[in-house]
């Protein structure tokens, strides 16, 4: 049996048959192979690298870091401009090479050209995002980043004075993997000091020309927490820039004493950061705003933000609350700056009584912890200061100065009318009788009062397309019977009948 197999594989049938099957895969291959190419393949992005390299690829050294996602522009921005110093530095009007590409491995691997064993993947083009940079009176500005950039800078040309030193590779990508996103930072160069130095180019420039320096931003960070409120982790910190309004001091009607005291201890004492480092005092500082809802506090907040517009804010409200730490990391990252935590009485209560005492220690241990010369302050505003923490409102190195916001007298409520009342024809009112009338209401109310007063004069068809709209003194009565109709509880309305201001 076995003999009569040898003898058939003689036959020369066999052999003509295997010349068929050669000629059809040395023609059918190619053909295969071209036509795939026209549907879309493509080069493979790491040949590209290596190919830019030459035999360097394989010799170089990488080194990576992770950073948070939100910081992604900021890293894109600097890695662009250290690639293009360090290839300017290397040969003159030399330019690196960029490519945006797709590439799932990372930078140790692309170099090595490991991963042609096992899952090699052709070049797509790096899709780009629309990331925010910014915000203006018209809404958000972004600007499109590619997900996925390479810059590769060529080692100095002979004579060029560049040295002996050798190529260099940057990256930075978004990076998702196991549900996780982040943006990720690679340096490759000839030693791993070298790589380290790119790196950390790339990182002090995205610092120090950050998108968010200067910027006015709303601090979350969307966490777990148990069915005691207890905060366990997980989830990323988002920024969301914020429009800053500047406000006149006209436009702020405060107490005559409160307006003085609010701008030497935060926008004087930021101004004068250079005397105060000079003297060896201390650059940061804690105001907290207490009173009644509706009494001014954010609305001062947001005054004291639009006179310091080189300051980066923070603004920081309910569950973010749990994350000081991490805001207060930022604040140092970015100073000088300005946390604004609203409402602090919901977490930061008294110790006895309280259910997140790891978010209040995080607190206590962030203002004492800053050094002299890091240039951070805070504003704490709560409707409760009887329920905050003693260690932190009664402690002259946490809170530096409290400000009471209570509703205003008959005088402030008579600005508060005149400020409110610009954009109507107040001709037929007796403001100072409006003042009169409002005893005990908060500033909030007074505003709202007005825009009452408004729907009522708008269901008049005689004034309503008159510019501007005239208001008369019934529109206030019927505003006021309406907002202090309660039900059961008649005249009860917050911010209005509940103060002792004359």
């Amino acid at each position: 049996m076995i003999h009569a197999t040898l003898a058939a594989g003689d036959d020369p049938g066999w052999i003509v048959l295997l010349i068929i099957v050669g000629a059809g895969l040395t023609v059918g291959l190619p053909a295969v192979f071209f036509e795939k190419w026209k549907q879309g393949w493509r080069p493979f992005v790491s040949g590209g690298v290596r190919r830019a390299l030459g035999g360097h690829a394989y010799a170089m050294r990488s080194v990576s870091r992770s950073l948070p996602k939100f910081r992604l522009v900021d890293l894109y921005r600097a890695a662009a401009h250290v690639a293009a110093q360090t290839a300017a530095e290397r040969a003159p009007g030399g330019e690196p090479r960029v490519l945006d590409r797709q590439e799932p491995f990372d930078l140790a691997t692309v170099l090595s050209g490991r991963r042609w064993q096992n899952m090699p993947s052709p070049v797509v083009p790096a899709p780009r995002t629309a990331r925010p940079i910014g915000r203006d009176a018209d809404g958000p500005i972004e600007e499109l980043v590619p997900d996925d950039r390479f810059w590769i800078v060529p080692a100095p040309a002979p004579g060029t004075g560049g040295g002996r030193r050798g190529p260099a590779v940057l990256r930075v990508r978004a990076s998702h993997e196991y549900g996780n996103p982040q943006a990720i930072v690679e340096a490759a160069a000839d030693s791993f000091d070298a790589a380290s130095a790119l790196l950390d180019a790339v990182e002090e420039r995205s610092v120090s020309h950050s998108v968010y320096r200067g910027a006015l931003l709303e601090f979350q960070h969307q966490g777990s927490y148990d069915e005691d409120g207890e905060f366990r982790g997980g989830g990323e910190p988002e920024l969301t820039f914020k429009h800053r309004t500047a406000l006149n001091a006209e436009d702020i009607v405060l107490d005559p004493d409160t307006l003085p005291v609010l701008n030497r201890n935060l926008v004087e004492h930021h101004r004068r950061h250079a005397d105060l480092k000079r003297l060896g005092l201390p650059l940061s500082k804690g105001l907290l705003f207490h009173g009644p809802p509706g009494t001014g506090k954010t609305y001062t907040c947001r005054y004291l933000v639009g006179r310091l517009p080189e300051v980066t804010t923070f603004v920081v409200a309910g569950q973010s609350l749990h994350q000081v730490k991490s805001v207060c990391g930022l604040a140092k990252l970015y100073e000088p700056s300005l946390v604004i935590l609203e409402d602090v009485d919901l977490v930061f209560t008294e110790r006895e009584m309280n259910p997140h005492t790891s978010a209040l220690g995080d607190l206590m241990d962030e203002m004492d912890g800053f050094r002299p010369d890091e240039a951070v302050s805070f504003i704490l505003t709560t409707n409760a200061i009887e329920r905050v923490e003693r260690a932190i409102k009664d402690r002259p190195g946490r809170i530096g100065q409290c400000m009471y916001f209570g509703p205003p007298n008959k005088e402030l409520r008579g600005r508060y009318l005149h400020q409110y009342l610009k954009r109507f024809d107040a001709t037929a009112l007796d403001v100072s009788q409006l003042a009169e009338d409002s005893r005990g209401a908060s500033q909030a109310f007074l505003k709202e009062w007005i825009a009452r007063a408004a729907l009522f004069a708008l269901e008049d068809e005689g004034r309503r397309p008159v510019e501007p709209l005239p208001l008369t003194m019934a529109d206030f009565d019927a505003a006021r019977a309406e907002l202090t109709r309660s039900g059961e509880r008649s005249g009860a309305i917050i911010g209005f009948g509940g103060g002792s201001a004359v």
